[in-house]
């Protein structure tokens, strides 16, 4: 295909032609071009989605907003001013929407109401006063009055700056319908003191863009005098043929937002791709423009007239004639100097001379251009200075806006946080106050459960006794028993007495749901064991059953007594323990109640001292400095500011110059201290540097004293002075230099000898290399003879003599010997060779030690 490509188009064959499978390429094609009509699909789709993210961002950061966000740059020339320019920037406001600008009306209206309803209510107070009042004088009747008029003027004048806590009054905004810092008590007032300080805000930004609207046009005005003057300025430096840049500022995007919608051609960095209608359209247009340029060229009468009548200028110009070259004469040109005559000399000083005044009008006229410029120059310099000077002021007044919208913001603050600490202590109040009557309840359902114990305890007490009083078995066992006799009564006594042996109990817990079972399990066991005692098998002997009967009877008589008193007992510590329970969790209770009154005590007196006690913001004049500020470990709604001192600013100030004034004296005793210090180390650096330069002379004495005589110190020593040593060196020298020429003479003559053996061997070389190549020349004769007699042997060997057989032996052995010659003349030559190199190396090292 490459050698396809590299002939001519009419030699070139068909790109299909190459095609070996069609089938293959055409399912590839069909795969591409699907992948491309994919890839286009989602470029397109990405696009969309761009797009529409584009539109909603500049719907929400852009087209709502009613201010749009914009700055204003400092005039400053780059070419005389390297400094940054001041940037002021304007407040970007969003559109209040209806119901909020609703809803701030009827909450103006209401305020001012009540600001009408306060002051009627005082001039009705002020009247009713005055009616009450017999028999005053004529100056106490005024003094109402002087107060009404007093109350007037406080109402229609705004708010101090140090009261309003903010600096609002400075942008002109209305603030008399705010409420003061000091009437804040309830929720709705605090509420509508926050709307009203919202569009204070607003109207404080609206303020400061109209301020930043006038100085915006201030700069259009300067820029569009800034070029008509650089219009002039490049007039002139086009009559001075200055090819200096003329500075042409302009808005900025930042200035100018609406450029950073417009993309530019020459910001796009990749090559655009145009469709085919749109490059066709762009050829139509093309076309269109060459055309109307033809036919303004063909039927241009201004211009042709312009140039038929005027010489192609409306006014001519002092500067445009003085550029004009005038025309040296004829004659100059076309003859030397020395054949001119008298009159063309005349002409040509004439023609030096309009020159030199031409010249020194340009000059004039280049000083009066260049001051001109200098002018203009300054002028614009000015005005950029001016404009400067009122962007400050601007500037200014933006710090004051941000300032009063800071503290706007801050009181709004306050004011929310007031409210939500407000809402927490009333819910913290009502949780209080809930929690209160449920323990109150709680401990009257004690105590009520305490007396019933009470009660019960002393029914237990009077049962007890009454069973006690009851208890006279012992005593009447004797008279029930008297017809038994002595012996059979102390056995039933001690049967009486006997109890029935049983395991001993686990304690039972009275919480225990099974307890009762078990109690009742063990009463079972024990009758069952009663029962089995009260058998009459296990009576004395020799004891009448009657006897026995009654003896069973009065023993469980007995025993049904002492379990009603055991029954009893173990109530009454039953009952006991339960009220000793009570008890614990009526004082638990108790002091749980005492503690959440002290609770709600201290909360009701925080929300009134929150409610009474406001938080005022005041604007203290700067000069004022705050002593002994809040405690970080106290919280906010602790600290009172009974510990804060203002202070003057004069005093602090002159405490300051006083602390200066003594730093500096400090700074100057420092520094002759330090030059006495820097004195006293460059003594002791050479203090050191003699102890050093002492120490090195006693080494070098050391050194001296061990040092070991040479021969070369020896004849040192032994000439008498410098210059003898000198001469003596040079005697030596002059004596190594003779021996060096006589070795140099003595190697050229060797050389010259050897170099005479070597051309000779070379020649012997090149005879013998001479008779080798025609030894082998005739050698490769022979070897061809040879063949070609061995082929013809092969044929006729039978008929080959002895004698040719004889000679060609003959001939070989001579060329073995000429060959074997040759090798040792060979062997002899390159032996010759490493002998002349040999010499010559032996007599190099000796020269090159002699030079050194």
């Amino acid at each position: 295909m490459a050698i396809n490509d590299s002939r001519e188009e009419k030699a070139q064959l068909d790109r299909r032609e190459f095609d070996l499978d069609s089938e293959e390429q055409e399912r590839q094609r069909k795969e591409r071009d699907a992948t491309i009509i994919k890839m286009r699909d989602e470029t397109i789709t990405q696009n969309l989605i761009r797009l529409m993210k584009r539109e909603v961002i500049k719907q929400q950061c852009w087209d709502s907003m009613s201010i749009k966000g914009r700055c204003i740059e400092g005039i400053t020339n780059p070419y005389r001013k390297q400094t940054l320019p001041i940037v002021v920037e304007n407040y970007p406001l969003l559109p209040r929407s209806l119901e909020e600008l609703e809803n701030i009306r009827h909450i103006i209206e209401r305020r001012r109401i009540e600001i009408a309803e306060k002051k009627l209510r005082r001039q009705i107070l002020a009247d009713s006063s005055i009616g009450h009042e017999v028999g005053s004088d004529i100056p106490l009747r005024e003094e109402p009055s002087t107060l009404e008029n007093e109350d007037d003027h406080r109402e229609q004048t705004k708010q101090s700056t140090a009261l309003l806590g903010s600096v609002s009054n400075e942008f002109q905004v209305d603030t008399s319908i705010l409420y003061n810092q000091f009437e804040l008590y309830t929720h709705e007032q605090k509420w509508t003191q926050i709307v009203l300080l919202n569009d204070l805000i607003y109207k404080i930004k609206e303020a400061f863009n109209k301020e930043f609207e006038t100085v915006h046009q201030r700069k259009l005005q300067e820029l569009a005098k800034i070029r008509e003057k650089n219009t002039r300025i490049k007039q002139i430096n086009a009559d001075l043929d200055d090819t200096s840049p003329v500075w042409e500022p302009d808005l900025t995007e930042k200035e100018k937002p609406l450029l950073l919608f417009e993309v530019k051609d020459n910001e796009v960095k990749v090559e655009r791709y145009y469709t085919p209608e749109q490059l066709k359209q762009l050829e139509e247009q093309r076309l269109n423009e060459e055309r109307r340029r033809e036919m303004e060229k063909l039927d241009n009468w201004r211009e042709r007239g312009l140039n038929d009548m005027m010489g192609g200028v409306l006014q001519v110009r002092r500067e445009d004639e003085l550029k004009k070259e005038i025309p040296k004469p004829a004659f100059a040109l076309e003859k030397p100097e020395d054949e001119w005559t008298e009159l063309e000399k005349l002409t040509y000083q004439q023609y030096l001379q309009k020159v030199k005044e031409q010249q020194e009008e340009r000059d004039k006229l280049r000083k009066v251009l260049t001051a001109e410029a200098s002018k203009i120059h300054e002028q614009i310099q000015e005005n950029c200075d001016t404009f400067e000077q009122i962007l400050i002021q601007l500037h200014r007044r933006r710090i004051l806006a941000q300032t009063a919208a800071i503290q706007e913001e801050l009181k709004i603050s306050r004011l929310i946080f007031a409210l939500v600490k407000d809402r927490l202590i009333e819910q913290l109040e009502e949780t209080y106050e809930n929690r209160s009557k449920i323990l109150e309840d709680k401990v009257h359902e004690l105590e009520l459960s305490k007396r019933a114990l009470e009660d019960s305890i002393n029914n237990v007490d009077n049962e007890k006794r009454r069973l006690k009083a009851d208890d006279t078995f012992d005593k009447q066992f004797p008279r029930e028993f008297a017809d038994v006799p002595s012996a059979l009564q102390d056995s039933l006594k001690r049967l009486l007495i006997k109890r029935p042996k049983l395991k001993q109990p686990k304690t039972v817990d009275e919480f225990n749901p099974y307890s009762s079972r078990q109690i009742r399990l063990l009463e079972l066991e024990f009758d069952k064991m009663q029962t089995e005692a009260d058998s009459y098998t296990n009576a004395p002997s020799n004891i009448a059953r009657n006897v026995w009967e009654r003896f069973v009877d009065f023993r469980k008589r007995r025993a049904d007594l002492e379990r009603e008193l055991r029954q009893q007992e173990q109530e009454e510590i039953m009952i006991k323990n339960l009220k000793n329970l009570r008890e614990g969790e009526l004082t638990k209770k108790s002091v749980e109640f005492e503690q959440i009154q002290n609770l709600l005590i201290t909360t009701k007196d925080a929300h009134i001292d929150d409610m009474f006690d406001l938080y005022v913001q005041i604007v203290l004049k700067q000069g004022q400095v705050e002593v002994q500020s809040q405690p970080a470990d106290l919280p906010p709604d602790q600290y009172r500011n009974t510990d804060v001192e203002l202070i003057n600013r004069h005093e602090v100030e002159d405490l300051n110059k006083s602390i200066i004034e003594s730093a500096n004296l400090k700074i100057r005793q420092m520094e002759k201290t330090k030059g006495v210090v820097n004195e006293l180390q460059s003594m002791k650096w050479e203090k050191e540097k003699l102890t050093y330069e002492i120490t090195d002379l006693k080494q070098r004495a050391q050194d001296i004293t061990f040092l070991k005589v040479t021969r070369n110190v020896q004849e040192y020593l032994a000439c008498s002075n410098d210059t003898a040593f000198e001469s003596q060196k040079q005697r030596e020298l002059q004596m190594l230099e003779a021996t060096i020429d006589k070795m140099k003479q003595r190697f050229d003559d060797q050389k010259s000898i050897k170099g005479d053996e070597i051309r000779k061997l070379q020649y012997d070389n090149l005879s013998i290399a001479n008779v080798t190549l025609a030894v082998d020349e005739a050698l490769q004769n022979a070897n061809v003879n040879l063949y070609e007699r061995k082929n013809i042997i092969d044929q006729r060997i039978v008929e080959q003599s002895k004698a040719d057989q004889q000679d060609r032996i003959h001939q070989v052995v001579r060329r073995r010997r000429l060959v074997d010659l040759a090798k040792a003349q060979a062997q002899e030559v390159a032996y010759l060779r490493a002998e002349v190199e040999r010499l010559r190396m032996k007599t190099f090292p000796a020269l090159v030690q002699i030079e050194h």
